[in-house]
């Protein structure tokens, strides 16, 4: 007879040969319905959207729609105020130090919860009902947003809109990135710069989201433990120290001032992480002497220990690799509005989940169990509450966060693993939307593991997504990255390219903004007028666009390409602009320690990850909507009006301003 043990180690040395086909196309897998045991089924049940619900998408790209929250969601008002007074009481202490001293009051006073029943501790929100805030990034939006009718009115109570508009937003008014950033650009770009109903068209203000894009080499992070790293840091600056006091020789005054500041920084936000581990510790312990079932208390105890051990520590184990993971995830989405992930799970993880399974120390259910409970800590997250701009759309929603799984070893031969195949059978058995899991197709994945990625998508949950693994590594190779770095390459929040262990960008915006080249044609069409757009019905708008050529002259849909190219351009430059002000005014004004000090090159060298990274900053992004749709209608008008003559350009311009 084959026992359990016998059959997960044949899983090990055969990779996806265990079908889940039957799971993928019922719609109640287990006899408790989803997830693998009946309490994910339960946790699964308690879990609920926080996104807000939008009814005009219409009203999305002219920048003036409300959104509508559940009832059921609040505003997380306790990380706004703690940063708040962290600001407040470090006034005059150098950039970095007031970073780091402010992760550290995030770390020790941020309200912290366990969800009954979870195996897995960490959320950067205060409570499972809330969005976090983040007021240094952008402020001023809340001001209505908070208002009774405001799109985040019912959010919060009298007392905490109170604490908003009286105490969080005076200070971070002229402080926020947000404002220093407004504060430069120039006057007669600035109505360019936002969407409005006057400039429905683009926008090149996504500063004032301060979404960032960044991941850690967790190999390396788990093999030295935190404190090891603290340990580093602290050697590095007695050294530097020691020189000064000969004369710092080679080594010049601000070079001392700078490396001496930043990791004086990287030590307090490392204690802090491994202080914000300790106090899940210590929640767990208190639940665990208030608990009568006997296994929670143990569930409970166990999870205090694994919590006292890691991240401080390198896991050994399975369960202490995810939740070492998950601490640093954590802190990494309480420090920042980030996006994620890009890691490959299925790697990282991978050699505790064999030796645990080889030593009996784990069954490979009790391993989909704690992975279904890692998927559900990322489901319920939520994006942050955003700058108005942004919010109609994410706010609440899911954070974009891409795990990867699949691809190759640094030899080109298949990586794929058991876990890779755990983790497809957890998507199909789950079935909620996060964390997305984009697999790695390359030439030698084996027929088993293509046919388990075939079992998932026929879930029908959209999971996962297939990259191709070659072109990743070409996208590298292109912007400059090295051979092996190329083979480190990932995919992050919706389809961004990164590098282990190297951020996206110096400034960390992942995008300069939106464009809708739809609009674009409109303007070519209608020589740089707004025709349809609100500001113009209204007669107030004062943007004014390049007057191009007038389509009725025109003699093939080439010309009105390049008068669409021109309008494009027009806001290209003012993009450009924008980008690089905001861009110039992070780097100099937002300095990140905690993530410094995760990354190798930034802690060895004693730089803040926004001056050490600028070498790689190639990434500027504007996002374009519609590129189809114009690609289409110039087809159409080519063939209709220029070639078979079918229409005119007047009767084209009337049909569309009479809406056909």
């Amino acid at each position: 007879m084959e026992t359990p043990l016998k059959k997960d180690l044949e899983a090990l040395e055969n990779p996806g040969i265990n079908s889940f086909e039957h799971i993928s196309v019922s719609s109640k897998p287990y006899e408790w319905g989803l997830g693998s045991t009946p309490r994910v089924a339960r946790l699964r049940e308690g879990l609920y959207s926080k996104a807000n619900v939008l009814k005009e998408w219409s009203d999305v790209l002219s920048g003036v729609a409300k959104p509508t929250f559940r009832s059921n969601v609040r505003l997380d008002v306790d990380r706004a105020k703690l940063v708040t007074d962290s600001y407040r009481q470090t006034r005059g202490k150098p950039l970095a130090i007031r970073r780091a001293l402010c992760m550290k009051k995030l770390f020790e006073e941020l309200p912290l919860f366990i969800e009954d029943g979870q195996l897995l501790v960490g959320d950067p929100n205060s409570a499972p009902d809330e969005i976090r805030w983040f007021p240094e990034v952008a402020c001023d939006y809340m001001i209505d947003a908070v208002k009774p009718d405001g799109g985040f009115g019912h959010m919060v109570n009298d007392e905490e809109r109170k604490l908003i508009l009286d105490y969080i937003i005076p200070y971070w008014k002229d402080e926020c990135q947000d404002k220093k950033i407004r504060e430069t650009i120039p006057e007669d770009i600035f109505p360019y710069v936002f969407r409005s109903p006057d400039n429905p068209s683009a926008f090149s203000s996504h500063w004032n989201a301060g979404r960032t894009e960044i991941t850690f080499d967790y190999d390396v992070l788990f093999e030295q433990g935190l404190n090891r790293r603290i340990k580093m840091v602290e050697e590095k600056l007695e050294k530097l120290e020691a020189e000064a006091k000969e004369g710092m020789t080679g080594l010049s005054v601000k070079d001392y001032i700078t490396k001496k500041q930043n990791w004086e920084a990287q030590i307090i936000s490392g204690k802090a992480m491994v202080r914000f581990a300790e106090r899940y510790a210590e929640l767990a312990e208190q639940q665990a002497a208030e608990q009568k079932d006997e296994k929670r208390k143990e569930e409970l105890l166990e999870l205090a220990r694994i919590c006292r051990k890691v991240p401080a520590n390198p896991p050994e184990s399975f369960y202490e690799a995810l939740q070492f993971f998950w601490c640093i995830e954590t802190g990494r989405i309480i420090n920042v509005p980030t996006n994620g992930l890009g890691v490959r799970i299925d790697q990282v993880w991978y050699p505790y989940y064999r030796k645990d399974i080889e030593n009996g120390v784990i069954t490979r259910d009790q391993a989909k169990e704690l992975l279904e409970c890692w998927m559900m800590r990322v489901q319920a997250v939520g994006s942050h509450a955003e700058e108005p701009q942004l919010f109609t759309l994410t706010s609440g929603g899911e954070i974009f966060y891409t795990a990867n799984i699949g691809g190759t070893h640094m030899d080109g031969t298949d990586a794929c693993n058991d876990l890779t195949a755990l983790l497809l059978e957890n998507l199909a058995t789950l079935r909620i939307n996060q964390p997305p899991i984009m697999f790695r197709m390359h030439r030698n994945v084996s027929e088993n593991m293509l046919t388990r990625v075939t079992e998932t998508i026929r879930a029908g949950t959209g999971h996962p997504s297939v990259f191709n693994e070659d072109l990743m590594e070409k996208w590298a190779l292109l912007r400059g990255y090295s051979p092996y770095d190329a083979k480190r390459t990932q995919a992050a929040g919706c389809v961004t390219m990164s590098c282990t262990g190297k951020p996206l960008s110096a400034g960390f915006m992942i995008e300069v903004g939106f464009i809708a080249q739809g609009k674009m044609l409109e303007y070519a069409l209608f020589q740089g007028d707004d025709t349809f757009g609100m500001g113009n019905r209204a007669g107030s708008s004062k943007i004014t666009r390049p007057e191009t050529k007038d389509p009725r002259e025109m003699k093939s849909a080439d010309e009105l390409l390049e008068a669409h190219c021109e309008q494009l351009n027009f806001y290209m430059r003012i993009a450009n602009i924008s980008h690089n002000i905001a861009h110039e005014i992070i780097l100099e004004n937002c300095p990140e320690p905690l993530f410094s000090f995760l990354l190798d090159g930034t802690m060895e060298e004693g730089k803040d990850l926004h001056q050490a990274w600028t070498e790689f900053d190639t990434w500027p992004n504007l996002i374009s909507l519609g590129f189809v749709n114009v690609s289409d209608s110039l087809a159409d008008i080519q063939r209709l009006v220029f070639n078979e003559k079918k229409y005119t350009m007047d009767q084209l311009l009337n049909a569309l301003k009479t809406n056909w």
